[in-house]
């Protein structure tokens, strides 16, 4: 596999690839809010990670990877899908529900503030200055994006909870994915996590 120094600059198609996932990642929140007036949540997110599971691990048996658990892994399995996915997209998905669909994705992506606290407190990292400036920084952009909603959503205590939960949850996932690694493909492991969830 080949890895890019922190200073090697990203090729073009790379760029591209950010730009789409970026767009279609933003086009999201308020898609599943339309959804969701029309769809149970819980129905609604299991049937995507039901689908999308299913999907990924055909994605995988069909380039000929394998899509089998090494063995004594089941638990790791089922905790890292309770985080990353079960708490992520259950409570993230009731929280969009109760909030403007721009309100929930800022609180969701609170998620790297957790991710770091987590990795102190699991994984003995340490807060460097530069990860304290960057965390300041996009919690200080969070809060000047929710700018007068602020006011709003402390009217839905319910939904402003489901989403920190979310991002607290999907936090604690990609800790405990760093401290409990296991030895299969990144597609068959998403696929698998997916599914579980």
């Amino acid at each position: 596999m080949t890895m890019f120094s922190p200073h090697e600059r990203l090729p073009r198609q790379g760029l591209l690839m950010l730009a789409a996932i970026s767009l279609f990642w933003g086009l999201n929140w308020p898609i599943m809010k339309m959804v969701l007036s029309e769809v149970p949540p819980f129905y609604f997110r299991s049937s995507c990670l039901l689908a999308g599971g299913l999907g990924m691990l055909a994605i995988v048996r069909a380039s000929g990877r394998t899509v089998r658990v090494p063995e004594g892994h089941w638990g790791r399995l089922l905790l890292l899908s309770l985080f990353n996915i079960t708490g992520w997209n259950m409570l993230a998905i009731y929280g969009i529900s109760l909030l403007p669909s721009g309100c929930a994705a800022l609180l969701g992506y609170t998620m790297p503030l957790w991710g770091s606290l987590l990795s102190v407190w699991i994984l003995g990292e340490r807060i460097t200055v530069r990860r304290f400036f960057g965390l300041f920084l996009g919690l200080a952009g969070i809060v000047a994006l929710m700018g007068g909603s602020l006011d709003g959503m402390l009217q839905e205590p319910v939904g402003v909870s489901c989403m920190l939960l979310s991002a607290w949850s999907w936090a604690l996932g990609i800790v405990l994915l760093k401290r409990l690694p296991v030895p299969m493909p990144t597609a068959t492991l998403t696929g698998w996590i997916m599914l579980l969830g």
